[in-house]
């Protein structure tokens, strides 16, 4: 069984339930989604993994009017394949969680360089931001989901679109 947690945001859980719908209809062996990583390229030499990526935002602002700021390690920590038995990991207690700030837990501030490992970048690919990509695995919509309209057209948006419909999906009977 794969164990895979999902962010979850009541603005728009519309963007949670069309993510674990397509989970669900390309998971090739069972899944167990909680709301709240990945397909599992582990280094197991390493604490997490992540899409390192190295990229500075073409927009100011995201959805529902956040602000959208350029800052270290932008998005590493928006898919993390984490190695919970690391060492270097045990320092993550719940209080070091709430007690810490994003920008430290974001970051990843409690590992040397080393011990984060790369992904693969089409596993945390943000069409808004790099453009469309037929390669990709997993689509971060960084700047909002294509449920705001705003967002609705943005690159790749189709590929979300029919997830929707096939997550709102129920066959009819005839006749």
């Amino acid at each position: 069984m794969i164990r895979i947690f999902i962010g979850y945001d009541p603005r728009e859980a519309v963007a949670y339930h069309v993510c674990a719908n397509s989970i669900v209809r390309h998971a090739r062996q069972p899944v167990a989604i909680t709301p709240l990583a990945l397909h599992t390229l582990p280094d197991e030499s390493k604490a997490v993994m992540c899409v390192q990526h190295d990229y500075k935002t073409k927009a100011q602002g995201k959805y529902l009017g956040s602000k959208n700021q350029d800052y270290p390690r932008k998005n590493w920590s928006s898919v993390v394949l984490w190695n919970c038995g690391h060492p270097a990991n045990r320092v993550v207690t719940p209080a070091f969680v709430e007690n810490g700030s994003g920008a430290q837990l974001h970051r990843f501030t409690w590992l040397a360089d080393e011990l984060i490992g790369a992904l693969p970048r089409e596993w945390n690919w943000l069409p808004q931001e790099l453009g469309p990509n037929p390669d990709a695995k997993l689509l971060h919509w960084t700047l909002g989901t294509p449920c705001f309209h705003e967002y609705a057209d943005d690159p790749m948006a189709a590929e979300w679109h029919r997830e929707r419909l096939l997550a709102d999906y129920s066959q009819q009977r005839h006749g």
